[in-house]
């Protein structure tokens, strides 16, 4: 026997549902696993290899270390990416 028009109605709707829930649930997974995934791209910087040399250690002054400001070599700048 054929189903009535109400089941195939209902049987549609759910699953036009289950379709638009999915497609929402996988667009809104996209920039967490975009994020999660993320650093795994990137080049971690660390410690250098030498200090670096900021001054001399008779310019500390006997009261503290001082504020001091260091500019990062351009060599050590990281490009941007293209295309992220």
């Amino acid at each position: 026997m054929a189903d009535s028009p109400a089941e195939s109605r209902r049987g549609f709707l759910k699953a036009a549902t289950i379709a638009i829930g999915s497609t929402l649930g996988v667009v809104l997974a996209i920039p967490l696993v975009r994020m999660a995934l993320f650093p795994l791209g990137r080049k971690v910087v660390a410690a250098g290899a030498e200090p670096i040399d900021v001054g001399a250690a008779d310019a500390v002054p006997s009261t503290g270390p001082p504020l001091i400001s260091v500019a990062c070599p351009p060599s050590l700048v990281p490009r941007p990416r293209r295309g992220v």
